[in-house]
């Protein structure tokens, strides 16, 4: 049988030989029939006579050692005339492989479609009345027969299984995928979708109803899934059909047209455009409010697809190949347009007279194929430009405002946004998202009348206009520090070694709260609904708004000395008043020394613990040893201190007797301390000390957090600043100097 000599086979059967006897691997010669290309249906049906005729029954469902039957065999090999035979003979339809594998599966898995003689399969089947279908069998990759007639795009099988009651919401075992799911995964639109809610739609009777908006095991749905791979009618088909718009997430840019290699494709950037902004056309018109961040991720695509036209290279083609303008010209788009016409418009002329389908039928044409092939990539990456020029504009002016806060007029702006191409957008649309938006806080301060000074003890949780501040790190937890502006940072501080952090995200415990708060009603009516949870005795308080708003840039503990207004007695502790008192007194602290006599730098200090509540200015006047940079346990020196507050004297005295500019340690175990002298005077806002150590710091150092100075100016820059601080510090670092 395995050369498929028919002769020498009956003559062998005549004789007696055995047509079960299986070879090493388990194959009958029943099965050695089966997995030949072709149908050799006459060869089987001369096994089967010769066999009765000899008293040998063949064993149609005899198991090779992968435990498939010849049934499965043939479907494997293609051989369907075969398979008809055998199940007429008695096969068993319903058996199952090693692999898990059904009849079924491998008749899903034909290259062309089997919906013919999947019909004569059932047939076959009812008129038995034998066998109970598994229709829903699962396949040791984890997918049903409906998902590989779907994959396949098997029309008319995928019928066949849904009418036997198939069940479309089935997920796949690896990616969760319904058939839905299958289908919107391919990279063209496919009238399958529409069967499948001809048959599986929302109409009474039905045994399954599609599961429109299932999710995989990415959390992807359907709809999701449809717009990842361009497909606009498909998109319009499950709308139609009453996908959720409203839980709709556009994808992230990485995973449009996912596992396609779009770049080499001749001509097949322009379907990728076109789809793109058919499929956001086709959401908008059904409600889908388009956000830049979401544009970005559509432009991203583009970016990483090389689909931005470099317009030297596109000049080149028109000026220097007559060709190429001659069969430009022979090129007809519309009744009155040519190629090197649309070439010549402007993009804003180009969108007026042409819709996207206009651009597709110029690739369906395939008359760009009559462009020289070293002009081809420039050509299709012009027109993608043009195509899209009208959406890549749609956020230009808010974006471009934003970036410069708004200081030159309208028509300017529109001026310099007319000769960006689009990558030149998409740099502007990302820098516009990069750049930290400011704080309903810091917008509040830019026109600030008023400012509320809340105090509390152990506060664990914190509500403001209903947004929940959490200690936590939990999904609720929302990090405190971009909620503030650069000077309210400055009335974080912990009054309590209990208090729960509050700050973990942003940095120090909250103890006390600054609110900005504008002199319109509406604001001040929603700073009066601020809620502190207290899991202290101890009473909040709120200070005077308008004795707090003459302070509104000093630190908690130099309010009093600036305060004409202030009772010194009820605004200092007995706490600053003794250190004030020991000050005064002339004492001067005389640092520990080790057997050579040297001062011992690890020492936790007043002033380090000072440093982490309130006051330290007159502790210096006590720990005057400037040659000596105490250091606690946290890494936190006197130095860091003398920059975090700003003390311009004292950090001069430090650097005048050598003191190292760039000194911070590595190993703190509080990443508050991690910071550079530098970092610290300028996270303060202490212009003049941060003058004093570039003198000598390195403008590049950065914490272990990763920030450098220049990330900390930028952070605090807004529209109140100057940018003196900016200009000063590449003055300093200006290598020409």
């Amino acid at each position: 049988m395995d050369i498929n000599n028919k002769k020498m086979a009956e003559l062998l059967l005549r004789r007696g030989a055995d047509p079960n006897l299986a070879e090493v691997n388990g194959l009958t010669p029943l099965h050695l029939i089966c997995m030949k290309a072709g149908d050799h249906n006459d060869t089987v049906e001369m096994l089967f006579e010769v066999s009765e005729q000899q008293n040998n029954k063949v064993q149609v469902n005899a198991l090779s050692k992968t435990g498939n039957p010849p049934l499965m065999m043939a479907l494997i090999n293609n051989n369907k005339k075969i398979a008809e035979l055998l199940l007429r003979r008695g096969a068993d339809p319903t058996i199952v492989n090693d692999k898990f594998g059904t009849p079924l599966h491998y008749i899903a898995n034909s290259p062309t479609d089997p919906g013919d003689f999947a019909k004569k399969f059932f047939k076959i089947i009812d008129e038995q009345q034998q066998w109970t279908m598994q229709i829903d069998a699962v396949f040791s990759r984890g997918h049903t027969p409906l998902h590989s007639a779907v994959f396949r795009r098997h029309k008319k099988l995928v019928e066949v299984l849904l009418r036997r009651g198939a069940d479309p919401n089935l997920p796949s075992e690896k990616e969760g995928f319904t058939a839905l799911h299958t289908i919107c995964c391919k990279f063209h639109d496919d009238d399958l979708v529409q069967l499948l809610f001809k048959l599986c739609g929302s109409r009474r009777g039905q045994k399954h109803q599609v599961a429109i908006d299932a999710r995989d095991k990415s959390g992807r749905t359907a709809l999701q899934m449809a717009v990842a791979n361009l497909l606009p009618d498909l998109v319009d088909v499950l709308l139609d059909n009453g996908a959720d718009l409203s839980s709709f997430v556009m994808p992230d840019a990485g995973n449009f047209c996912r596992g396609y290699d779009y770049i080499d494709q001749k001509w097949d950037g322009l379907r990728f455009v076109y789809g793109a902004l058919a499929v956001v056309e086709r959401l908008e018109k059904r409600g889908y409010l388009l956000g830049r961040r979401d544009a970005i991720k559509i432009m991203t695509f583009f970016h990483v697809g090389k689909l931005f036209e470099k317009s030297s290279e596109f000049e080149k083609c028109l000026r220097d190949d007559e060709e190429f303008t001659n069969i430009a010209k022979e090129i007809i788009i519309t009744s009155n347009l040519s190629l090197y016409d649309l070439i010549l418009l402007r993009p804003e002329q180009a969108e007026k007279r042409l819709t996207y389908k206009d651009y597709m039928e110029i690739k369906r044409t395939d008359n760009l194929d009559k462009i020289p092939k070293k002009y081809r990539d420039a050509c299709m990456k012009h027109l993608c430009e043009k195509m899209s020029r009208g959406y890549f504009k749609r956020w230009a002016l808010n974006s471009f405002l934003e970036l410069i806060h708004h200081r030159l007029p309208i028509l300017c702006c529109d001026m310099i946004i007319q000769h960006l191409n689009n990558e030149d957008l998409l740099r502007m649309y990302q820098a516009a998202e990069i750049v930290p938006k400011r704080s309903a806080a810091e917008t509040y301060e830019t026109h600030a009348h008023k400012r509320v000074y809340l105090h509390g003890a152990r506060c664990s949780a914190l509500t403001l206009n209903g947004t929940i501040i959490r200690g936590d790190r939990s999904r609720d937890a929302v990090p405190v520090k971009p909620m503030m502006s650069h000077h309210q940072k400055q009335h974080c501080c912990s009054t309590s070694t209990g208090a729960l952090d509050v700050c973990s995200l942003g940095g120090l415990d909250l103890a006390e709260l600054v609110i900005i708060v504008e002199s319109s009603k509406y604001y001040r009516e929603q700073c009066s609904r601020v809620d502190l949870s207290n899991d202290s005795d101890d009473e909040l308080h709120t200070a005077e708004p308008e004795k707090a708003r003459r302070s509104s840039r000093k630190p908690p503990f130099e309010f009093n000395d600036t305060d004409e207004d202030a009772d010194e007695d009820a605004s200092t502790t007995p706490g600053e008043r003794f250190i004030d008192f020991v000050a005064s007194s002339g004492y001067k602290d005389e640092p520990d020394t080790d057997e050579k006599n040297e001062p011992l730098l690890h020492r936790t200090t007043p002033v380090h613990r000072a440093a982490k509540r309130s006051t330290v200015n007159s502790l210096f006047e006590i720990y005057n040893s400037f040659d000596v940079n105490y250091i606690d346990e946290d890494g936190l020196t006197h130095f860091h201190v003398a920059c975090q507050y700003g003390y311009e004297a004292i950090v001069a005295k430090f650097l005048e007797l050598g003191q190292d500019p760039n000194c911070f340690s590595q190993e703190t175990r509080d990443a508050r301390y991690s910071e550079t002298p530098l970092n610290l005077s300028l996270i303060n806002n202490h212009q003049r000390v941060a003058e004093l150590l570039l003198s000598g710091a390195d403008p590049n150092l950065c914490s272990q957090n990763g920030d450098v100075p220049l990330h900390i100016i930028c952070e605090s820059f807004d529209d109140s600043d100057d940018g003196e601080l900016l200009e000063k510090f590449f003055a300093i670092n200006d290598p020409t100097r």
